[in-house]
């Protein structure tokens, strides 16, 4: 979670929303601050002071976020915690990843719905497949506002939706049926589709 005392503002941030890329523009241009660093800073720590704050959120269609949530779990990360790190794994398939129990276990708080949970009021929801149209309405935003977005290097060539058969699919369903009511994302996998 980002809050800008400035500019009176405070970005719910869900993990694989184009939440890096989003974050760096706002701390540089706006003047943000990470509220807590717990969760690599996406946790949202909701206090009184930010009553009155203009709140948005970047969400994202479940089905796209689900498999760039996998692919960042199967990078080896150093830092990350051993216990983690042997859940996530880095050599699983998709369907292997999203049916075991432990890494449901971890899902359940990665869900956008998750990250709105304390917030008395959202202003503004920003779907992540419509980002670059809507970030120019933002209230505090002044002229262009450019979000770069972080492309990984990997040797993954295949497009997300190869990823899912039947079981993956309600399994996402099942996991985020939160994100799919909140934000209006349809559960019909050909739906989500590019």
């Amino acid at each position: 979670m980002l809050v800008s005392h400035r500019y009176k503002f405070v970005y719910l941030r869900p993990p694989r929303t184009a939440s890096g890329a989003i974050s760096k523009t706002l701390i540089e241009k706006y003047e943000a601050k990470v509220v807590s660093f717990e969760d690599a800073g996406h946790k949202t720590e909701w206090m009184p002071e930010f009553a009155g704050y203009y709140t948005f959120i970047v969400t994202r269609n479940p089905f796209p976020r689900m498999i760039s949530l996998w692919k960042r779990a199967m990078e080896h990360d150093p830092d990350r915690d051993p216990d983690v790190q042997e859940i996530m794994g880095h050599d699983r398939s998709f369907q292997d990843w999203v049916l075991d129990g432990r890494v449901q276990q971890w899902l359940l708080n990665k869900s956008c719905h998750y990250y709105t949970e304390d917030v008395p009021a959202i202003h503004r929801v920003i779907a992540h497949e419509r980002l670059w149209l809507e970030v120019h309405s933002l209230p505090f935003v002044k002229g262009p506002l450019a979000v770069g977005v972080r492309i990984h290097e990997s040797n993954y060539q295949r497009p997300w939706w190869e990823e899912y058969d039947d079981y993956a699919i309600q399994k996402v369903r099942e996991l985020w049926a939160d994100d799919f009511q909140a934000f209006d994302y349809r559960m019909t996998f050909e739906d989500s589709l590019p």
